[in-house]
């Protein structure tokens, strides 16, 4: 079955149409990516990515956009866009309004509107062009490339619609992850239906689960700021990070 056949379940209405979906998602794709999460893909060099920042968040409880605040005298969108491009030359882009971001690169806006982070995946896994789809937030200013490419390198060596590390007080960080195309109409379907929960969505039966210190992530990585007091600490750490690597 194709995807696009797959896909026109979506296009169905009622409860009925999504049942079918259902039943023949689960009865012909994830068997096929359980049986064989660790199935031997072409190497990353063979096969392209996208990297996708999301960057449209309401930062309800900062003072002020968070994508436009300077850490260490660096916007978070500009830190963001930099480990962006180390991943992935070529294929950088942020989600989010465009009004907002076209001056900092390509755009794609979310086509269901507050709808969290699932919003600006689905809108992502919409208009791709690669088959891989790195995303993570613009509010994580400690995370670094090289653990982010090999989270890539191991979604390419797989065939899980979904790949996430979990940190080691076992919390599965879901909104740093690399998704195949075919994992839209499961954003689709959750979206129609109001379930904007990521980890919900996450089946094992297409999700490759990795230790976040197997793939070179650190606990420190994942903290991202969503308050004036989580900002002034992380503007207090990365002070001492630089001066630490006798930088101004």
């Amino acid at each position: 079955m194709s995807f696009s056949l797959r896909f026109s379940f979506l296009r169905q209405e009622g409860a009925e149409a999504r049942k079918v979906y259902h039943m023949r998602f689960h009865a012909y794709v994830a068997p096929r990516v359980a049986s064989d999460l660790w199935y031997k893909r072409p190497s990353m060099a063979d096969e392209a990515f996208s990297t996708y920042i999301l960057a449209g968040g309401k930062s309800s409880r900062m003072c002020g956009d968070k994508a436009f605040l300077e850490l260490a005298g660096r916007r978070l969108i500009d830190r963001a866009l930099k480990i962006a491009r180390q991943v992935s030359p070529g294929h950088v882009f942020l989600l989010g309004p465009r009004a907002k971001f076209a001056a900092y690169g390509r755009c794609v806006q979310d086509r269901f509107t507050g709808a969290g982070p699932l919003g600006g995946i689905h809108a992502a896994l919409a208009e791709t062009e690669t088959d891989l789809n790195l995303v993570f937030p613009v509010d994580m200013p400690f995370l670094e490339a090289q653990p982010l490419r090999e989270l890539a390198a191991r979604a390419c060596a797989s065939k899980a619609l979904v790949t996430v590390s979990r940190s080691t007080d076992g919390c599965i960080q879901p909104v740093v992850a690399v998704f195949r195309r075919e994992f839209l109409p499961v954003a689709e379907t959750a979206l129609r239906e109001g379930r904007f929960k990521l980890d919900a969505l996450y089946d094992p039966n297409w999700t490759l689960v990795l230790e976040s210190e197997n793939v070179g992530f650190t606990r420190e990585m994942f903290d991202n700021l969503n308050t004036p007091e989580e900002f002034a600490l992380a503007s207090e750490r990365m002070g001492k990070t630089s001066r630490a690597d006798g930088k101004p």
